[in-house]
């Protein structure tokens, strides 16, 4: 088993977060989650972003100081936790309350789940719901009924 994108959003958090695009892409498999934002700075964006497993579902708000009042930064970034396969991203819309046009329609083209959420929203509480969500889905794989039909 392995949950997908729309699995998270059945989760109590993601009742406070937003899709503003890549409504396409809701099955894209999630294996994982991550938090960046300074690291996105273009002298740490290639040795970060090798931390991230394909699958990764990753929470940013965009307030690091390289994309500070200088939204064009914002696609690069958003084009690299592609290319590296995140499965999406949930972004806290603080600095941005929207992302640029160009990033939206990134997002549709490639089939990228963006999110958006409010300050009242906190990443403790994301990473708990979906860490937890990840381990169930893991525990069950591992039941003794579906290691005997795998041997």
């Amino acid at each position: 088993m392995a949950l997908t994108v729309r699995d998270l959003t059945k989760l109590q958090c993601f009742q406070h977060l937003t899709l503003v695009s890549g409504k396409s892409g809701l099955e894209n498999k999630v294996s994982g989650m991550g938090i960046l934002d300074y690291e996105l700075m273009p002298e740490f964006i290639d040795d970060f972003l090798q931390t991230f497993t394909p699958g990764d579902f990753v929470l940013c708000s965009f307030l690091y100081q390289y994309c500070t009042n200088r939204p064009e930064e914002i696609l690069p970034m958003v084009k690299a936790l592609y290319s590296y396969g995140a499965a999406g991203i949930g972004f806290k819309a603080i600095l941005y309350p929207t992302l640029p046009e160009e990033v939206l329609n990134f997002a549709d083209e490639k089939k990228f789940p963006v999110f958006q959420f409010g300050k009242d929203t906190y990443y403790e509480n994301l990473v708990y719901e979906i860490t937890d969500a990840l381990q169930t889905d893991d525990r069950n794989l591992l039941t003794s009924e579906n290691i005997d039909s795998m041997i």
